[in-house]
């Protein structure tokens, strides 16, 4: 008999402790989630919001630290006579951006124009981890929530149904921005750099071809299409190019002529002023005076193919000559 009674109480207290657990997740999960949309500071979801917050815009930039650094929506603002915003993220690839651009879809956004920065040596790189910033946003898109259970694998179907797993590592940081009291920044999200070129050791390549990073592009073009948005590939400038990821430019070139994306390579091959160290800030990144030339040259070839046209439906793009840029 007290061998019974003890195997039960056993069984309650773990009843109750399961129960105060799920009450605590659900309770944290709540606070966080209201918290959320108030935190416009930071390079993580502060950045998310920040570009939800400007889905309006006539272009909407995407990219790695090279789109960050590299495009100047206040000079795409002047040439072109439409509003940008700069998304550029540092570290995120294909999964991340297209996670966001469906969060900007599923709010009806204008946008009539993506564009694209893309790397050759970003097929090479898993994407998975990194794009799990975007956590806290899974209940707002079925696809979202479908592309962040799949990057939290294993488990990821069991962790998207706590309320504090998507928030993590950054829970804090979300409170104390939240509740910061200093103002808003007020930005086109393009962050310029400053300083003398700065010498840094390429990073050793990775052998791996991700296929599923080509599929990851695939569905972001197709995506935006499907809202009426256009699509453009642009691929920038880099000082002494690292060339150990010899698919790279030939899966850009094919991925857009399957998809009838133009590519507009506005690289140091295409334009030599680009050989010239004196526009970068270090071997992969253009300082404020060659992103300007850079997002000069941008608009100049958006205004010659005309890739710039009314939300209407799925745009009839000009395919750009991409066989001629094939290495």
């Amino acid at each position: 008999m007290k061998r019974q009674f003890l195997k039960y109480r056993r069984l309650v207290l773990v009843g109750v402790f399961l129960a105060g657990a799920l009450a605590i997740d659900q309770g944290f999960g709540v606070l966080l989630k209201r918290v959320l949309p108030q935190v416009k500071k930071g390079q993580n979801v502060g950045l998310v919001n920040v570009a939800l917050d400007h889905s309006e815009a006539d272009i909407f930039i995407f990219g790695s630290s090279r789109a960050q650094h590299h495009i100047m929506p206040a000079v795409l603002t002047k040439e072109l006579g439409c509003s940008a915003f700069n998304a550029g993220c540092n570290g995120q690839g294909i999964l991340y951006h297209h996670i966001l651009a469906r969060l900007m879809l599923a709010r009806d956004s204008n946008t009539r124009l993506f564009i694209l920065n893309v790397d050759p040596g970003s097929f090479y790189v898993p994407q998975y981890q990194r794009a799990l910033v975007l956590a806290p946003y899974l209940e707002e898109d079925p696809v979202v929530r479908e592309l962040i259970v799949c990057a939290a694998e294993p488990y990821g179907e069991f962790k998207a149904h706590s309320s504090t797993w998507r928030f993590n590592s950054i829970a804090l940081p979300i409170v104390l921005r939240a509740l910061s009291s200093n103002p808003e920044p007020d930005t086109d999200g393009f962050v310029p750099l400053f300083g003398d070129f700065k010498e840094i050791k390429p990073r050793e390549a990775n052998a791996k071809f991700y296929d599923d990073v080509v599929e990851r592009h695939r569905q972001f073009i197709r995506d935006a299409r499907n809202h009426g948005v256009a699509v453009v590939f642009v691929v920038g400038p880099c000082f002494d190019r690292d060339h150990s990821y010899p698919k790279g430019m030939d899966t850009i070139a094919k991925l857009a002529r399957e998809e009838d994306v133009s590519v507009l390579y506005l690289d140091e091959r295409e334009y030599p002023v680009f050989c010239d160290k004196a526009y970068y800030r270090d071997r992969g990144h253009l300082n404020a005076e060659g992103a300007e030339k850079l997002t000069q040259l941008l608009a100049k070839q958006l205004k010659k193919q005309k890739i710039l046209l009314p939300k209407s439906g799925k745009p009839d793009l000009p395919q750009s000559a991409v066989e001629d840029h094939l290495p």
